[in-house]
């Protein structure tokens, strides 16, 4: 017998709906989001009244409260699962079967023990579920644990890093991650990733989004990247499905001249475009000339960021009015200038 209840204090349901379409659906779906989120609290109360150490009285709640797995998720992250090992292990089926899992230095032991148990059928078949892992781990040692840790996750779609981003990593991905979308290591301002490494990523056609660390300088030769302006125009054409790729913006703009220079233009004759829909070259390094670039190189984008020097240089005009599908427009100008509030006006207007 279990010494608890899933009686306590919690707030009774409110039946005083307050809402302009109060119908009988709208306040029977209300209801029933009432006792949902009364449901989830308690649970959440009761795990997070014990302190995840004694394993066996953790089990006997997990056989207890099966019928709250629709909940489990959201109950597990609001435990903080990720901060402690036996909450993992408690939790780690409910979160294969939605697909999500968050590693870090403290639970990344029991993450692989989970892992190296795929003899156990069970086991290898809610591995291969995940499609979404978040690695937040720094310990040193903990980075051997990646790559096995990939090799075991085919389906993933979405890895999130904040540390080890490096070639050996993409490397991984581009042997064992062939349906991977997004790549987001945008927090890992250490990343020591080559033109080498993005040509590992340059086999993965699925990929969508490439998120790297903007706040390297070229100017400064401790933070600038390991990689360069042509490893960046390499996935540009390589990738057919890549939508957005965000890294040092001076990259950005050595990758579209280095492009524009292979005289791929040429090539857009047979409708042979960058599928890229989003980019920010807010860099006051950029150049009016690159800016002209942008309607021939990336016709479908959508979404610009720009920096402008001059707000009266008509080219900047001209090339924003020849992006017929853009959406949103952000124009960043310099700390001191002086300019007629009207042309910028008739600037957004002539991409409207």
């Amino acid at each position: 017998m279990l010494p608890f209840t899933l009686n306590d204090s919690s707030k009774p349901v409110d039946l005083n709906f307050h809402h302009e379409n109060n119908t009988p659906e709208f306040i029977k779906m209300k209801f029933f989001a009432t006792l949902e989120e009364q449901c989830v609290q308690r649970i959440t109360k009761l795990f997070k009244y014990y302190t995840f150490t004694n394993l066996q009285d953790l089990y006997e709640i997990h056989n207890y409260l099966e019928t709250a797995t629709p909940f489990m998720e959201t109950i597990a992250e609001r435990c903080l699962y990720h901060y402690n090992g036996n909450a993992t292990l408690l939790f780690i089926p409910f979160l294969l079967l939605k697909g999500k899992l968050l590693v870090r230095d403290e639970n990344i032991n029991e993450v692989m023990l989970w892992i190296e148990n795929l003899d156990n059928r069970s086991h290898y078949e809610q591995v291969r579920k995940l499609t979404s892992l978040k690695f937040h781990a720094s310990i040193p040692e903990n980075y051997f644990k990646l790559l096995p840790l990939l090799s075991k996750m085919p389906n993933i779609t979405k890895l999130q890093l904040t540390s080890w981003t490096n070639d050996e990593v993409l490397a991984a991905l581009g042997m064992y991650c062939k349906n991977l979308e997004v790549l987001d290591s945008i927090n890992d301002g250490q990343a020591t990733v080559t033109d080498v490494g993005l040509g590992y990523l340059s086999h993965l056609s699925s990929l969508k989004m490439i998120l790297f660390c903007r706040v390297a300088d070229e100017w400064d030769y401790e933070d600038k990247y390991k990689f360069t302006g042509k490893g960046i125009a390499l996935l540009m054409l390589y990738l057919k499905n890549l939508e957005r790729i965000v890294c040092p913006e001076y990259l950005l703009r050595d990758a579209l001249h280095y492009i524009y220079q292979m005289n791929f233009i040429k090539c857009l004759e047979s409708n042979n475009y960058l599928s890229i829909r989003t980019l920010f070259l807010a860099y006051p390094d950029v150049p009016a000339n690159t800016i002209t670039m942008i309607p021939l190189l990336c016709p479908l984008l959508e979404n610009l960021s720009i920096y402008v020097p001059n707000i009266f240089d008509s080219s900047y005009q001209m090339s924003l009015k020849k992006l017929i599908n853009l959406k949103k427009l952000k124009l960043e100008f310099g700390s001191v200038c002086n300019f007629d509030i009207n042309t910028v006006d008739t600037i957004v207007q002539g991409v409207i």
